[in-house]
C-alpha cells in the first residue's frame, strides 16, 4: 500500500491511496464533500480479498488540496483518468458512490476499454435535478437550497445532510462520522454540488459499452431510486441491485449484501 499525492496540470495535489492485489483494479470514486474514510467498509473488504484498489479524494475534500479553481464533474473524472494512467493500470473496474456515480461515468467514457467494469452506487444519475423529460430527479431549487444552507451554517447542515443519508433509528456515531467528513471540505467543493443542476449524462449512458452494475437504495432520498431505475434503461446490458431497508450508505448499512453483490461482479471481471 502507499498513499500518496497526484500533481493535477494547475500544481495542486489530489491525495489518494493505492493497494496493489489481483484482478482489475477497483477504483474508489467517494460522494459529494466526503473523502476516502467514506469507502473504509470497501477499502477493507477488498483488501482482504485481494484485490487492487485505488481510493482518492476528490478536489476541495479530504486531504486533496482545497484552493482549485476549478471543481468540476468533468475535472473529477479527469483526475480519475490522470490517476489510473500515473498508476500504469491497464484495466480497471469503477465504483462511483453519489456525486462519484456522475464522476465515474464520464471518467468511464474517457478511460474506454482500460475500464473492464462500472458500479453505480446510488449515483447522482444520469441527471440529479428534473428537466425536460426526465422526473426522476430533485428539484433545482432544493439543490441550490442546500448549497446556500452549506455557505450559511455549515455545521447544522452537514448534521442534517448526514443524517438524511440514513434509514431513520442509525446510531449517532455513524451520522457524526459522515458530518466529520462534511466538515473538512473547503469552499470549492460547493462547486462541486452545483456542477449537479445543469449535468445530464443520458446520452452518454447510451454510448456506454462496459459491463455496469448499478446498486441503489430502496429507500434512499438524498438520490431517489428513480435515478437507479432511468441509469438501468439507458445502459445496455446492465444489472439493477436494489438493497431493501438500505438509504444512501449501503456499503454500511447493508454490508453483507453491498459486498456481496459487488464481489460477483467484479469477480466475473478478472
Amino acid at each position: 500500500m502507499h498513499m500518496a499525492y497526484l500533481r493535477t496540470s494547475d500544481n495542486k495535489s489530489i491525495y489518494y491511496e493505492y493497494y496493489p492485489g489481483r484482478g482489475p483494479a477497483v477504483v474508489l470514486v467517494h460522494g459529494w464533500g466526503l473523502s476516502v474514510r467514506a469507502w473504509d467498509t470497501t477499502l477493507n473488504a477488498l483488501i482482504n480479498k485481494g484485490h487492487a484498489v485505488v481510493a482518492f479524494d476528490q478536489r476541495a475534500c479530504g486531504k486533496s488540496d482545497m484552493d482549485f479553481q476549478s471543481a468540476s464533474i468533468e475535472d473529477g473524472a479527469g483526475d480519475v483518468v490522470n490517476l489510473v494512467k500515473s498508476l500504469g493500470l491497464r484495466e480497471v473496474v469503477l465504483n462511483g458512490w453519489s456525486q462519484g456515480g456522475a464522476v465515474a461515468v464520464e471518467a468511464a467514457r474517457q478511460l474506454g476499454a482500460v475500464c473492464k467494469g462500472l458500479v453505480l452506487t446510488c449515483a447522482a444519475a444520469p441527471r440529479y435535478t428534473n428537466g425536460a423529460g426526465f422526473t426522476a430527479g430533485v428539484q433545482q431549487a432544493d439543490l441550490d437550497g442546500m448549497a446556500t444552507a452549506f455557505r450559511r451554517d455549515k455545521a447544522a447542515t452537514s448534521l442534517a445532510v448526514a443524517t438524511a443519508c440514513f434509514a431513520p433509528g442509525r446510531p449517532a456515531n455513524d451520522i457524526e462520522w459522515v458530518q466529520r467528513m462534511f466538515l473538512e471540505t473547503g469552499p470549492m467543493a460547493l462547486q462541486t454540488l452545483e456542477a449537479l443542476g445543469p449535468l445530464d449524462q443520458r446520452e452518454v449512458m447510451k454510448t456506454l459499452k462496459v459491463p455496469t452494475l448499478i446498486i441503489a437504495g430502496e429507500v434512499d432520498s438524498v438520490t431517489p431510486l428513480g435515478l437507479a431505475q432511468a441509469s438501468h434503461e439507458l445502459i445496455a446490458g446492465s444489472h439493477l441491485a436494489v438493497l431493501s431497508g438500505c438509504a444512501h450508505v449501503p456499503m454500511v448499512e447493508g454490508f453483507d449484501e453491498y459486498h456481496a453483490t459487488l464481489f460477483n461482479f467484479i469477480d466475473n471481471k478478472d
